[in-house]
């Protein structure tokens, strides 16, 4: 999706159910109804992070028989398979990415890791070393305003996170404190226009429900917003300007 309001289809890539998927999905996010066939990524694989611009989308990282250090892309306007764009400092899953127009962020991962890495959308080629996360973790969720990058809860050995981070993603540099969930959980589902960020679903004490949202403007914890049609975790999110859409 877009967080600037031209953005139209979501994809959802890969997967366990139960053997590993090597599928690209994609909806409209303006419109209901069931998934259409994309194209597919270049194996079966899982827990991968994703980011985009406007043209195209990333597949970062993932869990093959091993954890993997691929990023991959494909152009949302038209349907076919993914392309090879570059390698990860290192071999993860479970990380964490958002974006703006120009660049894609990843953030912790597993095995646990506090590194910040960038690219260039753009162009293909390698992560580069953007800075760190406040604390080394995985599985947390991430979104983005076209100038700030958010990470929020995770898995922090050994127990879960309720820290929210944000940095500023024209630049390169740490991770700053935002705030926090209102409960420790990782496994989320992460949207956001360029005001708002959304969470929700995941794992904590227990599978939730809870949908919470803070102001990427600002920072703080975060607040109610409503609640999952069920208690879920390991949850895919994906948003327009106008809606966000969450897919476990």
């Amino acid at each position: 999706g877009s967080n600037t309001g031209t953005g139209a289809r979501a994809l959802f890539a890969g997967g366990l159910t139960p053997s590993l998927q090597d599928i690209i999905d994609y909806i409209t996010i303006s419109t209901l109804g069931d998934t259409q066939d994309f194209g597919d990524i270049n194996a079966g694989k899982q827990s991968m992070a994703a980011c985009a611009s406007r043209t195209r989308a990333l597949n970062i990282g993932g869990y093959t028989t091993s954890f993997e250090n691929e990023i991959e892309f494909v152009t949302f306007a038209s349907l076919g398979n993914i392309t090879d764009f570059g390698n990860l400092l290192s071999s993860k899953n479970r990380t964490a990415s958002c974006s703006d127009q120009v660049r894609g962020i990843t953030g912790g991962g597993n095995p646990n890791t506090n590194v910040i890495e960038y690219i260039t959308i753009a162009q293909t080629g390698n992560g580069v070393d953007f800075g760190d996360l406040t604390v080394a973790r995985q599985s947390s969720g991430s979104f983005s305003s076209s100038t700030r990058g958010i990470f929020a809860g995770g898995y922090i050995e050994p127990t879960y996170s309720d820290t929210i981070d944000y940095i500023t993603i024209s630049s390169t540099g740490d991770a700053t404190d935002f705030g926090n969930l209102s409960s420790i959980r990782m496994y989320m589902g992460s949207s956001s226009n360029s005001t708002r960020g959304i969470f929700g679903g995941g794992l904590g004490a227990s599978r939730t429900n809870t949908i919470e949202f803070i102001t990427i403007a600002s920072t703080g914890n975060g607040t109610d917003f409503g609640d999952l049609t069920s208690a879920r975790t390991d949850l895919a999110g994906a948003s327009s300007s106008t809606r966000a859409v969450f897919v476990s």
